[in-house]
């Protein structure tokens, strides 16, 4: 636990040695039950050996300046696995708490970052932001991120919400659909557009 004003958790290290890191903000704002996905996500990071990729990610930005060349090729290609290992430790969380709406509460309460509002965030309306993303320049600005954008994370965990091995996961049968209907579903959901719609 660390005492810094942004809404975030981290893990670093090595795969012998992770550390997961969570803002005193994040505390602070977030129920039990949020700050469950958000540690589960983390966990997820470290079950899936992430941590290493991650780690590399944050040094390449404090590179010598002798080494920057280097930077974008690099950074570039570990950003584009960082998107999706972040869909993957979603799915970890939304398995730690156990239930998706806290799941999507969590990711807009990040976003808005406002109290006073928290409670008039209405998620859906949240999400049809993820088409007005994929209009325009701001289509491209993805590219650069870590992290898919958020309505893309929600809508994502909403079709892994569906499949058989969530619902078993949390004794609601076995019925769903299977890992590579979620799995293609989920491509389209999170892929980048690259030419005007």
């Amino acid at each position: 636990l660390t005492n810094h004003p942004q809404m975030n958790a981290f893990t670093f290290g090595t795969q012998e040695d992770s550390f997961i890191v969570v803002h005193s903000q994040l505390v602070d704002h977030f129920t039990e039950d949020e700050l469950r996905f958000v540690i589960g996500h983390e966990m997820g990071h470290i079950q899936n050996k992430h941590v290493v990729y991650l780690t590399t990610m944050m040094l390449l930005s404090q590179l010598p300046a002798i080494l920057k060349p280097l930077q974008p090729v690099v950074t570039a290609a570990l950003r584009t696995w960082s998107r999706r290992a972040e869909l993957t430790c979603d799915r970890a969380g939304v398995l730690c708490c156990r239930d998706l709406e806290v799941a999507e509460r969590t990711f807009v309460k990040m976003a808005s970052g406002s109290t006073k509002h928290y409670d008039d965030i209405d998620v859906d309306a949240y999400l049809e932001q993820l088409e007005e993303s994929r209009k325009g320049v701001g289509r491209f600005t993805e590219v650069f991120d870590s992290h898919p954008l958020l309505p893309k994370r929600v809508a994502a965990l909403r079709v892994f919400a569906e499949s058989a091995y969530y619902r078993k996961a949390l004794g609601l049968g076995d019925d769903g659909l299977d890992m590579k209907t979620v799995d293609e579903r989920t491509t389209e959901i999170v892929k980048i557009a690259t030419a005007a719609r």
